[in-house]
């Protein structure tokens, strides 16, 4: 008998909630506009796309003739067409509830610009849990496809993939198509012909015998160095024309087509799982970049209370945003950025705080409002602080140093208080080695994968690690040699926990008071040989409050020595604005009143003594951050920069800026030291 292969060829469109539009016109122009008009002209090429809804709005908006092709390829039967979650969510970090409306919405969006109605789904980043069977079914989907290595960790062998299989929960069944994973590093990156010796390799008797390509379309062009390879080169052309030539053994079909015509494989029951690399990055399992990420398990836990209140109060509009913030891009970690990417995290949360606002006005019939709410925000078995009028929302956390996590300036809305930790990643080690060489491939091009380019010089310098969450508000002790230079690099002496110790809280008319005692050991030296252990009871207390009609947040510090032996300390209060301008001073600048600063920018660096007052100008956002002091301080302030890989390479990326009021303490047995800091949000005229 004569040996043949089928193949599915796939590809999977998407862009971020938030993205910037020059950003996706370059995208459009690279890589998904000229995949489309190539495709078009080979009409025996059969082929499946997704684009996700975030995408496919913008297209309909942008670029009509995109929908236009898509129409008619529709109708002449070469193109099936995926649907998925609109914003392209990852479905097992979103309410139940959630799922099925995402679904629905990308589905008849599809069907109102094209006619088609999918059965099959694309699955966002194919993180797959097995209770996933029973959810797609119930929204009408036939079937998804997600990679072999879910398959190879209940013991398949490559070669036992070379069709499909019929997985089930609680009787509801779904159709799982393994992807072939040499042939996502072969396609687009290799020449032609070795990808048909492929083909030939993997040919047999067995007619029902198939191969399946669903891969992002970025890399159809998007990717570095891959426009030129693909179209100006003329890789596509000349893979499909391979494919037309070698049609009598390699057969194209859809994935409805080849269910219709062939029978499964098998019944198989899949563990959770995504693509390898995703595995690698979370560590085996992806609901652990809830755990790696704290932050990311915020925003996610931030979106769940919000999804809740709004089906329950029934606002539709305030839903319509929370759908929008389920959007992948943010919520992990790889390759791409993800949570690494400040603008893209601040545009969910722009999405969350209108939500929020939206719930707010209706639940409190537009009039003034001062809400105080407890309960277990983050899910870490200890209650959190929410209070929230109709200017600004702040979130306290008792337990982790009685910080702030999360501060919303509802007008416009923004979260200023989004900052991200320095951490330890894996691929930091390319740093400390001084970078890596590309790895040599005998033919084609390099993927991403391949190579890890260092996009500046002296990144080792930015390799600091946060020793806690940057949260703000968080208070440190430090020893009387403390400068900005060793407490900007986490290279300091603290006395005590009161940075990440649990604060004890009690609330108060107009916000929280929360206070926390230690009794600390502070060693001395005597005559040069004795030392000497001297017992100190320090006890802090501090407040936020806010009133109903007010922008403004104040904070109130009352410190005490209540040992028997004098302490000298420098107190310290750490706040961190996520301001997304890092360098523009015409973006986002520092004025100081009475003084004059060499540099304005968020990300300058330096220290100011005796000044009472400290105001953020935000041109981009169209507000003032105004910190006033009492008494007057000494500020440090320096930028919060990371270091993370995207697929260009590795690279530095302004977080925040931090701004660091201390006050130098010289206290006697049961003194007390006095601070006022009031935060002040207002629209610029």
């Amino acid at each position: 008998m004569k040996k043949v292969i089928n193949f599915i060829f796939g590809v999977h469109n998407h862009q971020p909630v938030g993205n910037s539009p020059h950003i996706i016109e370059d995208s459009y122009q690279k890589a998904y506009l000229p995949f489309l008009e190539i495709l078009y002209k080979h009409p025996t090429i059969k082929f499946t796309i997704h684009n996700s809804g975030v995408l496919l709005e913008w297209i309909e908006k942008n670029h009509p003739e995109y929908i236009s092709m898509l129409n008619d390829m529709v109708k002449r039967g070469q193109l099936e067409i995926k649907t998925g979650g609109f914003y392209e969510p990852i479905l097992p970090m979103i309410p139940d509830e959630d799922r099925y409306v995402q679904i629905e919405k990308l589905t008849n969006y599809i069907n109102k610009l094209t006619g088609y109605n999918p059965t099959g789904m694309w699955l966002t980043e194919r993180v797959w849990e097995p209770h996933l069977a029973q959810v797609l079914s119930k929204a009408n989907i036939k079937h998804i496809s997600v990679d072999e290595s879910h398959f190879e960790l209940t013991g398949f062998s490559k070669e036992d993939l070379r069709g499909y299989f019929i997985t089930e929960e609680q009787n509801y069944k779904l159709a799982i198509f393994p992807i072939s994973k040499e042939l996502r590093y072969l396609v687009p990156f290799s020449p032609v012909p070795k990808i048909i010796d492929y083909f030939k390799e993997k040919a047999s008797e067995d007619e029902s015998n198939l191969l399946v390509l669903d891969d992002d379309g970025e890399k159809f062009g998007g990717w570095p160095n891959t426009h030129k390879w693909i179209y100006e080169d003329r890789w596509l052309e000349q893979f499909l024309t391979a494919l037309e030539a070698e049609s009598s053994w390699i057969r194209i079909y859809s994935f409805s087509e080849f269910m219709e015509k062939y029978p499964p494989l098998g019944r198989v029951y899949l563990p959770a799982a995504s693509y390898p690399e995703m595995l690698e990055w979370s560590g085996g399992f992806w609901r652990n970049y809830l755990i790696k990420y704290p932050e990311i398990n915020n925003m996610q836990k931030k979106m769940f209370y919000l999804s809740k209140w709004a089906r329950e109060i029934k606002n539709e509009k305030a839903h319509e945003h929370i759908l929008a913030s389920q959007c992948n891009d943010v919520y992990w970690h790889g390759v791409f950025g993800g949570v690494y990417i400040p603008s893209m995290k601040m545009a969910l949360y722009r999405h969350m705080i209108e939500a929020e606002r939206l719930l707010e006005e209706q639940s409190h019939n537009n009039k003034i409002f001062l809400d105080k709410k407890v309960f277990d925000f983050n899910l870490d078995n200890h209650d959190e602080v929410i209070i929230s009028n109709k200017f600004l929302g702040v979130y306290i956390s008792p337990y982790n140093g009685g910080t702030v996590f999360e501060l919303d300036y509802k007008v416009k809305p923004f979260n200023l208080f989004a900052s991200l930790a320095r951490r330890e990643e894996s691929y930091h080690k390319i740093i400390k080695e001084k970078g890596s060489e590309p790895k040599e491939v005998e033919e084609g091009i390099n993927t991403i994968h391949h190579k890890v380019a260092l996009k500046e010089e002296n990144l080792e310098k930015y390799l600091i690690y946060d020793k806690w969450l940057n949260y703000s508000f968080r208070n440190y002790f430090l020893s009387d040699n403390t400068n900005i230079d060793s407490f900007q690099r986490r290279d300091y002496q603290e006395i005590g926990n009161f940075s990440n110790g649990r604060y004890y809280y009690q609330l108060i008319e107009n916000g929280v008071e929360l206070h926390r005692e230690e009794k600390i050991f502070i060693e001395s030296i005597i005559d040069n040989s004795n030392i000497v252990n001297n017992e100190r009871i320090l006890n802090i207390k501090k407040r936020y409050e806010i009133k109903k009609e007010s922008s403004v947040l104040k904070v109130n510090y009352i410190l005490e020595n209540k040992g028997l032996s004098y302490l000298s300390s420098i107190f310290t209060v750490e706040m961190f604005f996520s301001m997304l301008s890092g360098y523009d001073e015409n973006s986002v600048r520092y004025q100081v009143p009475e003084v004059k600063l060499e540099n304005k920018h968020m990300a300058s660096y330096g220290e100011i003594k005796d000044i009472g007052e400290v105001i953020i100008e935000n041109y981009l956002e169209g507000f003032n951050i105004i910190l006033k002091f009492n008494p007057k301080t000494t500020i440090w302030r320096f930028p919060i920069e990371t270091v993370s890989q995207s697929e260009a390479g590795l690279e530095r990326t302004y977080q925040s800026s931090a701004v660091v009021p201390n006050w130098r303490l010289k206290l006697e047995p049961n003194e007390r030291f006095s601070a006022e800091i009031l935060l002040k949000v207002s629209e610029r005229a």
